[in-house]
C-alpha cells in the first residue's frame, strides 16, 4: 500500500506492508504487519496515537505518540538524558530517576571514589582515606607477646584484620663505678597495616621482639618485632629501641643521654618509639637515672632517685629507666619490655 500525504482521522492496519511518500498526520493507531517505508508525522500527543512495529522496513520522520510491540525492527535509536548531579558525580537509581550527589564522586584520572559520610560494606579491598567507620562488623582480639617467632592462623571467616608490632624496648644502661648515672632506654617502634583475608592466606610468620638489658653499659637494644611477608602480605617491622650509656666517673654536674627509640618500616602508619630521657648526676652523692621511653602502648617507667638501679618495663615496647650509683655497688639500669604483635580480625 502506498499513502500520498494523507490525513487520517482513526485507525490504519494493514495485512501487507505501508510505504509513505510525503507526510501523513494521523490522530488515531497505524499498524502493519510487514513494515514501514517512507517518511512520516504525527500531530497529535503521545496519549492518542500509537504505532505498531509488527513487521520489518525502515522508517524515518518524527514522532510524537507512543511505540508498541517488541521492537525487535528498531534500529539507529540513541537515547540521550544529561547527566544527574555536579561533575564527577556518580549516577545511581533514586526511587525511579537517575540522580547524582557531590557527596558521591569518580575521578577518573586518579581512580579515586570519594564518599562525603559513612561506607557500609562486608568486605573491603584497598585504601581508605579520612575518617572510617565500620558497621554490622564483629571483631576478634590476637595477642601475642612471647618473644620469639611464631605463626599466626586467622580465625575461619575473617574478612580482613589490623595488625600493629612494636619492637623490644631498650634498656637503661648499668652504673658500675660511683658517682656515675644512665639515661632511659629508648622503646621500639611501631608499624600498623590492615590486610586482607586474600593478603593473609592460609597463614602468616611473626616475631615478638625481646627488650634490652640493664645489666651492662651501654643498656642492651631491644629487638625488631615483625610480621608477614609471605605471598602478598607485605612484610611490617618496628626495631628495638636503644640502651643508654653511663657517663664518665667525676664529681661534678653531668648528664647521661637517654637511648634512641626504635623506627618502623612497611606499615600504613610507621611510628617511632619515643627515646628514653637524660640521667642527672649532680654531685658525689646526688643524681637520678633516666625514665624509659614511651611506646605506642604508652608510657615508660619513671626515673629513679639516688644511688637506685632502674625500673624495667612494663607496658610492651617501652625503654627501661635508667640507674644511679653513688657509691661502689653496681646499679643495673631497668630492662626494656618485650614487644608486641597485636591482631584485630574483623568478619
Amino acid at each position: 500500500m502506498q499513502i500520498f500525504d494523507p490525513s487520517i482521522t482513526g485507525s490504519l492496519v494493514a495485512t501487507g506492508s505501508i510505504t509513505f511518500v510525503g507526510n501523513m498526520i494521523l490522530t488515531g493507531s497505524l499498524t502493519s504487519s510487514q513494515g514501514f517505508f517512507g517518511t512520516a508525522s504525527w500531530a497529535n500527543n503521545v496519549s492518542t496515537a500509537s504505532l505498531a512495529l509488527a513487521g520489518s522496513g525502515s522508517f524515518s520522520g518524527s514522532f510524537s505518540g507512543s511505540f508498541f510491540g517488541n521492537g525487535s525492527g528498531l534500529t539507529g535509536i540513541t537515547a540521550t538524558s544529561a547527566p544527574a548531579g555536579q561533575d564527577k558525580s556518580i549516577q545511581f537509581n533514586d526511587a525511579g530517576s537517575t540522580s547524582g550527589s557531590a557527596n558521591f564522586t569518580f575521578h577518573k584520572t586518579t581512580n579515586i571514589v570519594s564518599v562525603t559520610g559513612s561506607i557500609i560494606a562486608t568486605s573491603f579491598t584497598g585504601s581508605l582515606e579520612g575518617t572510617a567507620s565500620y558497621y554490622n562488623l564483629s571483631s576478634n582480639i590476637r595477642v601475642f607477646t612471647t618473644p620469639g617467632a611464631g605463626t599466626y592462623t586467622p580465625t575461619s571467616g575473617m574478612k580482613f584484620c589490623e595488625v600493629i608490632v612494636t619492637g623490644g624496648g631498650g634498656a637503661g644502661g648499668q652504673c658500675n663505678n660511683t658517682d656515675t648515672v644512665t639515661g632511659g632506654g629508648g622503646a621500639g617502634g611501631t608499624a600498623i597495616r590492615e590486610y586482607s583475608a586474600a593478603e593473609i592466606g592460609a597463614s602468616q610468620p611473626y616475631f615478638v621482639g625481646t627488650g634490652g638489658s640493664g645489666t651492662t653499659s651501654p643498656g642492651g637494644t631491644g629487638t625488631a618485632s615483625s610480621f608477614g611477608g609471605v605471598g602478598s602480605a607485605t612484610a611490617i617491622s618496628g626495631s628495638g629501641g636503644g640502651g643508654s650509656t653511663q657517663i664518665a666517673q667525676a664529681t661534678t654536674v653531668g648528664f647521661s643521654a637517654g637511648g634512641d627509640g626504635g623506627t618502623a618500616t612497611g606499615g600504613i602508619v610507621n611510628l617511632t618509639g619515643g627515646g628514653g630521657t637524660v640521667g642527672v648526676r649532680q654531685d658525689t652523692t646526688v643524681g637520678f637515672g633516666g625514665t624509659g621511653g614511651a611506646s605506642y602502648w604508652g608510657g615508660g617507667p619513671p626515673h629513679r632517685t639516688i644511688d637506685t638501679a632502674g625500673v624495667a618495663g612494663v607496658t610492651p615496647g617501652v625503654g627501661g629507666s635508667g640507674a644511679h650509683a653513688a657509691a661502689a655497688t653496681d646499679r643495673n639500669g631497668g630492662n626494656g619490655a618485650n614487644g608486641i604483635v597485636y591482631i584485630t580480625e574483623y568478619f
